[in-house]
Order: C-alpha cells, then sequence, then structure tokens
C-alpha cells in the first residue's frame, strides 16, 4: 500500500526499501495488474524474540489462484495447507500432496523474499519524541521489541516481561516519562486489582465477545527502568495510577529497558504496560 501511495503522490523512492510494489501506474493507466504476481504474507513473532535470534513465523503465500499457508514456510513441516482457490474458494480441500510442484514453487517464492529480508528484522524503525509536532508520544508494550505479554488478560495479570522501547530523541531537553500499569482511560491504581469485566459484542450486546477474570492487586513502592548504563527509580505514590520522572535527553537514538513497577523486597511486581513521554524544555 505505502509504494502504491507514495507513487500516486509523485514521491521518488528505492524500491528496496520497501517490503511490496507500486500499483500506481496501473490505476493511473487504468491497466490491469499481473494476475501471476506473488505476494507474501507473513504473521511473524518477530518484536518477540531477543535481537539476533532465530524469528518462528507464521506466513502464506499467494500466486495466481494458489494458496500455500503454514508455519515457517522456508521448510516443510509437515503442517502446511495449499489451496487452489479457482476451484476450491473457501479452502475446504489441502492438495498439497497432489501438487508437489506447485508447493515447491511457491515455497522457493517464499525462500527467496525470506532471504531479502531477513537482515532487517534486526532493523527497528525507532519512535521519535521531542518533535513540536507531536508533543506527547503514548506508547505500550505492543510498541516495545523482545516481549509477548502485552494483552490486556497480561496487564490485568501483572505479568514481568518488560521488553525494550527503542526510540529516538529529536532534539536534547528534559522529557518526562509517564509510566502506567493499566491505560490511563481506566483510571485505575496501579496496585489495584482490576474488576471483573465482560466485553460484549458491539453488534449484539446479549453475547458476549471476551471476559477477564479479576486482576492481580499489587504492593508496589517504586518504578525503575533504565536508558543506557543509567537506572532511574521513583517512588509509587499510594492510591497513584501513575509514576512521573523527569529524564535529560541528548538529541539521538536510545533505548527504555527494563520498565518495571518493583515491590518492597525489591522483586519485580509486574511490567509498565503504558509510556507517556513529552518534552519539558531544555
Amino acid at each position: 500500500l505505502l509504494p502504491t501511495l507514495l507513487g500516486l503522490a509523485g514521491v521518488p523512492f528505492a524500491p528496496e526499501q520497501f517490503d511490496g510494489i507500486s500499483l500506481a501506474e496501473n490505476l493511473l493507466t487504468v491497466s490491469p495488474v499481473d494476475p501471476n504476481r506473488s505476494l507474501v504474507i507473513v504473521i511473524g513473532s518477530f518484536n518477540t524474540q531477543p535481537m539476533g535470534k532465530e524469528r518462528e513465523e507464521e506466513g502464506c503465500v499467494l500466486s495466481g489462484s494458489w494458496r500455500l499457508v503454514g508455519r515457517s514456510l522456508r521448510e516443510e513441516s509437515g503442517f502446511d495447507e495449499l489451496y487452489n482457490l479457482a476451484d476450491d474458494p473457501g479452502q475446504r480441500s489441502n492438495v498439497i500432496h497432489q501438487v508437489p510442484e506447485i508447493e515447491q514453487r511457491l515455497r522457493e517464492i517464499y525462500r527467496q523474499w525470506w532471504g531479502k529480508k531477513q537482515p532487517y528484522f534486526d532493523q527497528w524503525e525507532r519512535y521519535e519524541v521531542g518533535d513540536p509536532r507531536c508533543p506527547v508520544l503514548e506508547l505500550s508494550l505492543q510498541e516495545a521489541a523482545e516481549v509477548n505479554r502485552c494483552h490486556q488478560k497480561d496487564v490485568r495479570e501483572g505479568v514481568r516481561n518488560p521488553g525494550v522501547w527503542k526510540l529516538r530523541a529529536a532534539q536534547a531537553g528534559t522529557y518526562r516519562f509517564r509510566l502506567w500499569r493499566y491505560p490511563k482511560e481506566s483510571n485505575l491504581p496501579i496496585n489495584a486489582a482490576a474488576p471483573e469485566y465482560k466485553a460484549f459484542d458491539h453488534k449484539d450486546d446479549s453475547r458476549c465477545a471476551d471476559e477477564f477474570q479479576q486482576g492481580r492487586g499489587l504492593m508496589a513502592n517504586r518504578v525503575q527502568f533504565s536508558i543506557g548504563e543509567k537506572l532511574y527509580i521513583a517512588e509509587v505514590s499510594s492510591g497513584a495510577a501513575f509514576v512521573d520522572v523527569d529524564v535529560a535527553l541528548n538529541a539521538g537514538e536510545f533505548d527504555v529497558a527494563g520498565a518495571l513497577f518493583m515491590n518492597p523486597m525489591g522483586k519485580p511486581a509486574a511490567s509498565v504496560f503504558y509510556l507517556e513521554i513529552e518534552r519539558m524544555g531544555d
């Protein structure tokens, strides 16, 4: 999508910058798109793995009417599936053992894609703070590297899996880090046990779409995180929903790691699940 939008806007770019092709010329000239072009889709756990480690992924290869679906398609897993949408639009009949030549062709497309993209998996696009156009940056653990426990059930449970936020300061100055356990809209104190909650289908208020058990209360008395070699520690006040920590930053890249609420025994009580950063001045 992004290469196409850039092409329509007339913005020059190097095709190798993006995982995709521009269809701008096809749209502008009303010309057909190659029906046999291939597309790789990956639903990966790239941000959940330590940097430099082998990635696991689920994905599929789309080529013409064929769909190869599976886990880690670089090698045969025994659980992969192949469908021909021309005869089976509902993808009900797995024909992977009937047409091995199609399977291997699509698997080779995947291997070539992986070989081109794998060198970039450890290159993180950093979130920028201190830009006047976006004075406040709000992050959740979903945007952190090396973390896979950041869903609402994890927040309620108080999982201890902090991850690393990869950031960049647009300019030097004093920045205020505001750290939450819960979404700020909840107004819940850090140490509170979130109440039981049922989420209902917005189209059918009689159908429970998800159910959350009562969360775990904490006894956190401080919060800590590190930037480079420096460790920042602040007190958690009674009934507080968040903690503010002012940090002097130079312009450039930095990582926020190990953001945890700690108990009086010095043990991790829960991750900091939400982080807000605002530049306060020089």
